[in-house]
């Protein structure tokens, strides 16, 4: 009865993520990641090859939808169950195994990540094949395990920076643990760190030609607005919202046992450990210095997934203590699920205190449909143009066929994005030299703080000629009394340089 409701339950979770693939627009960074995969590269501005590859891969299959641009993240998702089932069957045997599955299953947004194209889907697919693949390679030796791990860690380094804990945490278990040294010394777990070095390749190669720039960024730039010490606090405020409050306190106490059991020469536990004590800590103590304008609530995920092979020996434990413990045990993923719900129905937020995970989403199809309305009385040669690189790149989703361009927002800077199109000349420089083009000038005005917006949207405007404002597209961001607003104008490049 247990495999079948854990299998029943894990395509449930599935068939949401599907429905939310099929039916959310894009948000910024996806549309972002389709406009690199239109342009496919070793590396950009601010990550690796790997998710605009992924893009692409789901774009050639099913076209330029959102299911199409989601596809392939989808499918990495559904690996989550049966590599978390991989790893506990020989440390918790069957039973332990489908509880150690199921638990993997309630991460709200782990749930949620996996029916949008980012780099976390990747990475956490990634990250699990990697660590069961080290598993196997200790447990029997031998030499598909062992390239397996260096192709899932050199395809992790090519996804992004974050990869590099699951890889330190590798190194720690083959340096640190009597069967790891052992294996170290054979040639096929020699020649897979070697193959996991590929891994830096992209981001070398981007490096050198950018003079370092993204990993500067990545390192520097974005943390300049440093969150200070009430930063450590907030950080453990969203990870009982990311795991669920009962459920983050049950992971911390199932870290808690594999320490013990570690300490007492459990070699199971030993190998779980890094992969999850490592990113916990980095990310807890990193947090007062780490980029306060920029969610970092799913830095972590990759933590919880090994976490949760420790886990039904904590539910089990609580299970002992009567009817009581029962009821606690129950009541821990349970309650993870009903944070879920509650974000599905709610996903505003604002009632509950809990950040907004629908603004994201809001406007681009109200946008995409005055847009298209508008290009409808203007030349056929008009370009696109957008303040903001959200707004270009959702517009060059939205309306193929009309060259888009983005203005110097502050926000290209903050995100590390400016630098990519300025490569791909469709930065305001580029935009000069199409003297004289047709222009549907977009502004998305409520990206831009209150006190500094009619500056911002005289700049502008000041830089084209024969400024027409063409209307407004206003949407309320439930359940708040905020809008999205864009401002749309038809306008002409200068023929002269822009003033």
């Amino acid at each position: 009865m247990l495999p079948f409701a854990v299998v029943a339950f894990a395509v449930l979770m599935a068939l949401l993520r599907v429905v939310l693939a099929s039916q959310l627009p894009l948000f910024g960074d996806e549309a972002f990641y389709w406009e690199c995969s239109r342009r496919l590269a070793w590396g950009y501005a601010d990550h690796p090859f790997v998710t605009a590859g992924l893009v692409r891969l789901g774009t050639d299959w099913l076209g330029d939808s959102p299911l199409g641009v989601r596809l392939p993240f989808l499918l990495l998702s559904c690996t989550t169950a049966p590599l978390v089932f991989a790893l506990a069957r020989p440390r918790l045997g069957a039973r332990g195994a489908w509880l150690a599955t199921a638990a993997s299953q309630c991460l709200p947004l782990a749930a949620v990540a996996g029916s949008l194209a980012v780099p976390d889907v990747p990475l956490l697919a990634l990250a699990l094949a990697a660590i069961v693949a080290l598993d196997r390679t200790l447990r029997l030796g031998g030499r598909c395990p062992a390239w397996l791990f260096g192709a899932c860690t050199a395809l992790g380094l090519a996804t992004h920076l974050r990869f590099l804990l699951v890889l330190l945490g590798a190194l720690v278990v083959l340096c640190a643990t009597a069967r790891g040294r052992r294996s170290l010394g054979t040639a096929p777990m020699r020649g897979a760190l070697l193959l996991s070095a590929l891994g830096f390749v992209p981001w070398l190669l981007v490096n050198v030609q950018l003079d370092f720039a993204p990993l500067l960024y990545q390192l520097v730039g974005r943390h300049a607005s440093s969150g200070g010490a009430p930063a450590l606090w907030e950080h453990v405020g969203l990870q009982c919202l990311v795991v669920g409050p009962l459920l983050y306190l049950a992971l911390l106490a199932a870290a808690v046992g594999l320490v013990q059991r570690t300490r007492r020469g459990d070699q199971d536990a030993g190998l779980l450990l890094p992969f999850s004590l490592l990113p916990l800590l980095f990310w807890l103590i990193a947090s007062p210095f780490a980029d306060a304008r920029h969610d970092a609530a799913h830095w972590t995920l990759s933590a919880y997934l090994p976490l949760c092979v420790g886990l039904p020996p904590v539910l089990d434990g609580l299970a002992r203590r009567g009817r009581l413990g029962r009821l606690a045990a129950l009541a821990v993923p349970v309650s993870s699920l009903l944070l879920l719900a509650l974000v599905l129905a709610h996903p505003g937020g604002g009632r509950f205190g809990m950040p907004s995970v629908s603004e994201a989403f809001s406007g681009w199809r109200e946008l995409a449909a005055a847009s298209r309305l508008a290009l409808a009385d203007l030349p056929d040669d008009t370009l696109l143009v957008a303040d903001t690189y959200q707004v270009t790149a959702q517009l060059a989703f939205a309306l193929p066929g009309h060259p888009s361009f983005t203005l110097d927002h502050e926000s290209g800077e903050r995100d590390g994005r400016a630098l990519q199109y300025v490569l791909w000349q469709r930065d305001g420089a580029a935009l000069a030299a199409r003297q004289g083009a047709p222009v549907l000038l977009v502004v998305e005005i409520t990206a831009t703080d209150y006190g500094e917006r009619s500056a911002w949207r005289q700049d502008v405007l000041a830089r084209f000629d024969a400024v027409r404002e063409l209307g407004k597209v206003e949407v309320p961001l439930e359940p708040s009394s905020r809008m999205r607003r864009f401002l749309l104008f038809a306008a002409r490049v200068p023929q002269a340089p822009p003033r």
